[in-house]
């Protein structure tokens, strides 16, 4: 169950771009930069749904997605924090800036200890505003 949810986000998102709901000129940005920081969105939230496991290769690859997730965060924010993305059908115009934070926010608190190392370099980023 844990290895199809891992599955399933990158897939979605992959699905929703390729339909035309990964973003477009109005929102600012390039649809392919919108589409890292959607794919970015997600793997944050895929770390943490596996976070209290600890271990394992499920973990492992949630984590090292994570890293490079938080990376494309901290870069978005620097370049493209008024920009807007569509993170999936229901969130649409999410401004960059929100997304940067809400991860943050979640890494700090519901992610383990990892989870709060990374949540560090979030918060650095959105402080050199």
């Amino acid at each position: 169950m844990l290895a199809r949810r891992i599955l399933v986000v990158p897939v979605v998102t992959v699905a929703l771009v390729a339909a035309g709901c990964g973003g477009g000129d109005d929102n600012g940005g390039s649809g392919q930069e919108q589409l890292k920081i959607a794919q970015a969105n997600a793997d944050v939230l895929e770390f943490c749904s596996v976070a209290g496991v600890g271990k394992g290769d499920v973990y492992d690859r949630a984590y090292f997605a994570m890293l490079d997730a938080v990376d494309t965060l901290s870069n978005a924010y620097k370049n493209n924090r008024d920009d807007k993305v569509n993170l999936d059908q229901r969130n649409h115009g999410v401004p960059v800036d929100k997304v940067v934070r809400d991860s943050a926010a979640r890494l700090a608190k519901n992610c383990g200890n990892d989870g709060k190392q990374q949540a560090a370099k979030l918060q650095q980023a959105l402080q050199q505003q």
